[in-house]
């Protein structure tokens, strides 16, 4: 039988109803407020028996409804508040409905679950050699440690060296270790030697297995690094599996200049005689600027209480005005010898040297300083 026809007789019913018996012990009020309910509540079941979608769902709403209705009728007189259906009910009851999601919310539930799986990684981003990896949420509040890896000749002299990055999950601990994910940096030049042979990295006769490179790195799973099969292996061998790390270009400017460029101060042999040199460890070159011909500048103080400046370069010398440039290629150095002479008394001095270019900003103060105390005899 189907529901129009199920509930057919009930509604007659319902119409068949005599009007409000004033003579009755219910109050005129109150029967005037079920009579008017059950007015409303056949508009109401009308509406909704045309959504298909929610026919078996109101049928049963009707049932119930009607059988309510039936024992406030029949049994006797109610409170006021209780036995009178609360006028807003059915709208309550509709808005409910209409609050449930439509199908095209559903599908736009469905097409946002991609966007889902992406909110539950995170991305380690790495500006220093370019490159980013991705990690499972349940890594949140890992750490990066910053290690080394050697590489030896066949005469196990040391000849190579780069870092060697370990991402750390948040659960390691001394007492009870997990994997890391070791990512071993190389410059170029350095993975095109390896993959010649002119070294090699560690007992095993196994090359590390590359990750990715981009226009200054290569970057290299080492082998065998999980030999020791810790907590978490499996994890980080599944996590690999995904091609986690992607690299991108490092931009000239996108590395420190104070980590490109190395500073050292050191006494020469005989004499008052030191040599400055800066140094470009980085695979880029690099660019310094000035406003002058003067290119470095160094003072020397007596180590006293009051830190007396004996001797300033800038000033006992003169430097044309016009600006220039000078750049250091990879593996290339500026290098200054500073001869401070014999007419220094008997005692322990600070030699402070420093480059007056503009960078790595107009008005750091630092200019890669170098401080060396000597002593005079």
């Amino acid at each position: 039988m189907k529901d129009n026809e199920k509930f057919s007789d009930i509604v007659k019913e319902i119409r068949a109803l005599p009007e409000p018996d004033y003579d009755k012990t219910f109050g005129k009020e109150t029967q005037n407020k079920i009579y008017q309910n059950i007015l409303q509540y056949e508009r109401v079941w009308k509406k909704k028996q045309k959504r298909r979608v929610r026919a078996k769902r109101m049928t049963l709403g009707l049932a119930s409804a009607v059988a309510i209705l039936l024992f406030i009728m029949f049994n006797g007189p109610l409170n006021q508040e209780n036995s009178a259906l609360n006028d807003d009910q059915p709208d309550q009851i509709q808005k409910g409905e209409e609050n449930q999601p439509s199908d095209s919310e559903k599908d736009e539930t469905t097409a946002n679950d991609s966007g889902t799986a992406a909110s539950n990684k995170i991305i380690y981003r790495n500006a220093e050699y370019g490159f980013s990896f991705s990690l499972p949420k349940g890594w949140e509040g890992y750490t990066v440690v910053t290690e080394t890896w050697e590489g030896t000749n066949n005469q196990s002299e040391l000849v190579e060296s780069g870092p060697r990055l370990a991402i750390r999950h948040p659960d390691w601990t001394a007492e009870n270790p997990r994997q890391d994910i070791p990512i071993m940096v190389f410059t170029i030049d350095q993975w095109a030697a390896l993959e010649k042979g002119e070294y090699h990295i560690g007992a095993a006769p196994i090359q590390p297995s590359k990750l990715g490179e981009n226009n200054n790195y290569v970057f290299a799973l080492p082998a065998r690094y999980n030999f020791a099969f810790p907590d978490g292996y499996k994890e980080v061998e599944d996590i690999l599996k995904g091609d986690p790390l992607q690299p991108n270009n490092v931009e000239s400017d996108s590395v420190e200049i104070t980590q490109q460029l190395q500073p050292t101060l050191t006494k020469m042999d005989g004499g008052n005689s030191f040599q400055y040199v800066l140094k470009n460890s980085s695979q880029q070159a690099v660019t310094l600027t000035f406003d002058t011909s003067q290119e470095f500048n160094y003072i020397v103080w007596k180590k006293d209480a009051e830190g007396t400046m004996v001797y300033d370069y800038s000033e006992d010398q003169s430097f044309d005005n016009t600006p220039h440039k000078k750049t250091i290629a990879p593996g290339e150095e500026l290098s200054y010898t500073i001869d401070l002479g014999q007419d220094y008394e008997r005692q322990t001095y600070i030699l402070e040297v420093y480059m007056t270019s503009n960078e790595p900003e107009e008005d750091s103060s630092t200019k890669f300083h170098q401080n060396l105390e000597f002593t005079i005899n």
